[in-house]
């Protein structure tokens, strides 16, 4: 199973996902940030994973369960 270890969002639009076992071949991720989809996610590595909202991240203000 994929496990996160860290995200980075200093990049504008943009969440950057390091961890392990990332799945590299024959499988789509999707991310959900403030009840909205990201626009595009690509599986970088198998210790990566970076998801852009087009129009930017949606604002989210407090913890929610999915």
């Amino acid at each position: 199973m994929p496990a996160f270890t860290a995200i980075d969002n200093s990049v504008s639009n943009t969440l950057v996902f390091t961890g392990t076992n990332f799945f590299t071949s024959d499988f789509k991720a999707h991310v959900i940030y403030g009840g909205v989809y990201a626009d595009t996610v690509v599986i970088d590595s198998a210790t990566q994973v970076t998801a852009t909202w087009t129009y930017g991240m949606p604002p989210f203000g407090e913890s929610q369960i999915p």
